[in-house]
């Protein structure tokens, strides 16, 4: 028998297997993945809840201004007129040297 130095397995066959420990080494990983991910989503809901108080708290505010000006009495402002200057350019833009 000639012995020669191709193996009894060649490695196209042997990509197809996996070792025991880089199957486990590969579920590790997973799961420390999925611990990461749970603890940002935990953290994404935090953060929502505290923007949906802020809206809240906002609501309120305004709703209690809303409150103060219909309490006051309504009374009619003039409009004020915008007046001319000497200074006003006819379109509003003026350069000078």
């Amino acid at each position: 028998m000639t012995r020669t130095s191709v193996p009894p397995v060649t490695l196209g066959a042997m990509r197809g297997t996996q070792s025991a420990h880089k199957l486990y080494l590969k579920m590790s990983y997973l799961e420390l993945e999925r611990t990461r991910r749970t603890q940002e989503l935990a953290g994404l809901e935090r953060r929502a809840e505290m923007i949906r108080d802020r809206i809240r708290e906002i609501d309120n505010t305004v709703a209690e201004t809303r409150q103060a000006i219909d309490a006051m009495p309504h009374t009619q402002a003039a409009p004020r007129e915008i007046e001319e200057t000497e200074t006003s350019a006819p379109n509003g833009f003026s350069i000078r040297y």
